[in-house]
């Protein structure tokens, strides 16, 4: 990263490290508008801060702004020394707006001799066309001349008077004159085609081809939304009160004292070189062997995954106003083995999920059900699993899933959400016809009108970061279920594909529904009942008119329906 400047290439590994600088531009910067001051920028300073402490240190400092934390052991100058770190890249006295913050996904070097190449082509191919409209000009000037050599001489010379004066000067009988002949004159693109010699088609023809081929040469880079440092660090004080006008004591870049050992410097040393190496100390610092909280925090949140909870439950927040950890030893165990085998997830999570607790039912008898609703009803120590409902991105892509419309396109573009005037935003059917049913995380997250079929289901809108999520069962859920043209089109989709889409033709409709949704088949009395549902639904459709075949596939698709909209679909036991 500091000699990202000076290489002449960007391999794989560079352009990985840029893109994840990518995880500090990701606060709320309307800085590109002028009416905005200092104390905006100062705000997406704040924020980024507050991002970072809250998802890798999993400490609320907020408050520190303004005052000493009025909980945990930090004080307002550990704030501004965490946050000059910041500062030589959101430097709010020599600031860059957010549609300056980006880099080309090739080095500078490359990006010029791209730029000069392309320019050079673009020259080549403009020479190409420049040759094809004088051959083309030639052949039109012929077809004219032959036109008005057919005219009587009088005619013509009176003609060409007409049509050298503007319209508005134009005597009645010129006016007249011009309206009788101009057409007449006139030459089309078709006349040029055919009065194009073979020698000129031939030409023109070749030029095409190599304009084809100049184009294809043409190369081009994506963009990075990365973060560097845009000169030498600032200088910086405490802000008195939080007052951005109102410097108080200097501060040097350093991290917050109560996590240091004690014979640790809590401050960051500047590099001697492109760049302050603020930033770098930091990481070095958040992913020290030894850090108490990095680990932890990670850790945490990947159990919060699994289980639906947290060791800590309070995932942004281990300071005494969070919660405490269920199980601290159990914590300190997964943070040591995590980093002691080099900050592995896949295996943290291999380790997760091959655990007795991980592999329990969330279903109890009753005899245990007894005992532990007096010991612990809230589950804390886990003697069942927890019943968890999906995220709303994984309801939407089951869904999809299992109606054979999702769109498993890796990369790309992100989807654009419309913004209709009824309120309810949709994606867009662009660039593909295909792109409304890409996976979720491909679509663009709008702040301001999010997609609501995932809004219902407790998306984040994130003004800054979201440290947790909350999960709900409300009404609102329910009548998105009911109501949603998204789901009425997959239950749709879902019915034309156990009926036409293949599979065993020995199931029943209801078995392959069944097996579709639930990866199951269904039980004696769900498939009695789902086939005496589909029967009745049947005989409705029929009484309005519709054919039997319609009838048949509006039935199932209410079946679907009710699958897609039940809490085995939407919940993991």
């Amino acid at each position: 990263l500091v000699d990202w400047r000076e290489a002449e290439t960007f391999d794989d590994r560079t352009r990985s490290l840029l893109i994840a600088t990518g995880f500090l531009r990701n606060v709320d910067d309307h800085t590109d508008f002028p009416q905005y001051g200092i104390e905006k920028r100062y705000e997406v300073v704040n924020e980024t801060l507050d991002m970072v402490s809250t998802s890798l240190l999993g400490l609320t400092m907020e408050c520190c702004r303004c005052h000493n934390h009025k909980y945990d052991p930090l004080p307002q100058r550990d704030y501004y020394r965490l946050m000059a770190c910041f500062e030589p890249a959101y430097n709010p006295h020599d600031w860059k707006p957010p549609k300056e913050r980006y880099l080309t996904d090739v080095s500078p070097r490359e990006r010029v001799a791209i730029d000069q190449r392309n320019a050079q082509i673009d020259g080549q191919v403009a020479e190409l066309s420049q040759a094809d409209t004088e051959l083309r000009e030639q052949a039109r000037s012929r077809v004219s001349e032959q036109r008005r050599a057919a005219l009587p001489d009088d005619v013509r010379r009176e003609f060409d008077q007409a049509l050298a004066l503007a319209e508005n000067d134009r005597s009645a009988a010129q006016r007249e004159l011009v309206a009788t002949y101009e057409a007449k004159v006139q030459v089309s693109d078709a006349d040029i085609d055919a009065a194009l010699t073979e020698g000129e088609r031939a030409t023109i023809a070749h030029n095409a081809t190599r304009r084809e081929t100049l184009l294809s040469e043409k190369q081009s880079y994506g963009v990075i939304q990365a973060l560097w440092d845009v000169g030498p660090p600032p200088v910086s004080h405490v802000h008195r009160r939080g007052n951005v006008s109102a410097h108080g004591v200097l501060v040097r870049p350093g991290f917050p004292e109560i996590l240091q050992p004690p014979t640790a410097s809590a401050e960051a040393e500047d590099a001697m070189g492109a760049t302050s190496g603020r930033r770098l100390a930091l990481a070095r610092w958040l992913t020290e062997p030894s850090h108490p909280l990095t680990a932890r925090v990670f850790v945490n949140r990947v159990w919060h995954h699994h289980f639906g909870r947290g060791i800590v439950e309070t995932l942004g927040n281990f300071g005494r106003s969070g919660s405490p950890p269920s199980h601290p030893e159990l914590l300190d165990w997964l943070a040591v083995d995590f980093v002691e085998h080099g900050w592995n997830i896949k295996r943290l999570h291999r380790r997760i999920m091959l655990s007795t607790a991980y592999r329990q039912s969330s279903r109890a008898s009753e005899s245990e059900l007894a005992s532990a609703r007096n010991i612990d009803p809230d589950n804390r120590l886990l003697w069942r699993m927890n019943l968890r409902r999906l995220e709303a991105e994984i309801v939407r892509d089951s869904m999809l899933a299992v109606s054979g419309s999702l769109d498993r396109t890796a990369g790309g573009p992100p989807v654009e959400i419309t913004n209709p005037s009824d309120g309810l935003s949709r994606p867009k059917l662009e660039p593909t016809p295909t792109s409304p049913y890409r996976r979720s995380v491909y679509l663009f997250a709008r702040r301001v009108y999010p997609l609501k079929f995932l809004e219902v289901f407790d998306a984040p809108i994130m003004p800054v970061n979201c440290t947790q999520r909350t999960n709900s069962a409300t009404v609102l859920q329910s009548l998105a279920l009911l109501n949603s043209e998204f789901l009425f089109e997959q239950a749709d989709r879902m019915a034309n594909r156990v009926l036409h889409g293949g599979g065993s033709k020995t199931q029943a409709p209801v078995e392959r529904a069944f097996v579709l949704a639930f990866g199951r088949p269904p039980s004696a009395p769900e498939l009695s009942k789902g086939t005496a549902f589909l029967e009745a639904q049947e005989r409705e459709y029929l009484t309005t008119g519709t054919t039997a075949a319609n009838a048949e596939e509006m039935a199932l698709a209410d079946l679907c329906h009710m699958l897609l909209s039940s809490n085995e679909f939407l919940y993991v036991e």
